[in-house]
């Protein structure tokens, strides 16, 4: 059990603001607050507690939020808020019991909040590439089934082909459907050079900033973009104490970029 810090603050976290809770090392609250939810108000409010231990949920905040406060020296944990039954099966839920509560349980054992570690920044920003993609892959799709379901709706088809040059396709419309599904397969166009950039950007990245995906790369079937989510997924080997931890944790991932191949 981890010993019990001078200062604990618990921070439950909000989209415009949030609340926090400061116990000192006998457990007592001697501090509620609210701040903004914003790098500048998060950084004035906490550079005065340096050393102190901050606990908050994982959210879509708890990134770099996170960050922010390891900068600033503070012991950060950020907890699984699935496990952590005690403060969702209260009923006196609010802003401020969750933030005592997160203090509490952090200055007692860390352990009890699950902690999760969030990825680096830089692994977020090429994470978001591959996902990105992902999402025009998927735009793509929908646009293209649009359009085949609007031309079979009047009788015609649009014989199967590929899909990177399905844009091209223009010859295929039924005329009076022109006007109404043009502009479809002009978006079906653009979106195919989006997706070619994503290639080349991620390609690069194999290359020059992730060298760890060249033994992937070797495999037979094993592209680029299923290569780098599976490195950037994984992060750190380290971290993993076997090999089926790394296959839960990769494998979802794994398996939605491989469908947007």
């Amino acid at each position: 059990m981890n010993s019990a810090p001078k200062v604990t603050i618990g921070m439950d976290v909000g989209d415009r603001y949030s609340h926090v809770v400061l116990l000192d090392d006998s457990g007592t609250v001697v501090l509620r607050d609210q701040i903004a939810t914003t790098e500048r108000a998060v950084r004035g409010w906490f550079e005065r507690y340096k050393g102190a231990r901050v606990a908050l949920e994982v959210g879509r905040h708890s990134p770099w939020i996170s960050r922010l406060l390891a900068t600033l020296e503070l012991e950060v944990i950020v907890g699984n808020s699935r496990q952590i039954a005690l403060i969702h099966k209260t009923n006196k839920k609010n802003d401020r019991i969750d933030a005592e509560k997160l203090a509490r349980l952090a200055r007692v054992d860390p352990a009890l909040l699950a902690p999760v570690q969030h990825r680096r920044a830089d692994t977020q920003a090429a994470l978001a590439i591959v996902r990105a993609r992902d999402v025009v892959v998927t735009g793509r799709t929908r646009l293209i089934n649009s359009v085949r379901g609007q031309v079979k709706a009047v009788g015609g088809s649009m014989p199967a082909g590929r899909t990177e040059t399905f844009h091209l396709r223009t010859g295929e419309l039924p005329e009076p459907m022109e006007s109404g599904l043009l502009p479809l397969m002009e978006l079906c166009g653009e979106l195919t050079r989006r997706i070619h950039h994503y290639d080349r950007v991620i390609s690069e990245l194999c290359r020059d900033v992730y060298p760890e995906t060249a033994p992937l790369l070797a495999v037979p079937g094993v592209g680029p973009i299923t290569a780098l989510a599976f490195v950037l997924t994984i992060e750190e080997p380290g971290r993993f104490p076997n090999s089926r931890a790394v296959g839960a944790t990769s494998g979802s991932a794994l398996a939605s970029t491989t469908l947007a191949l």
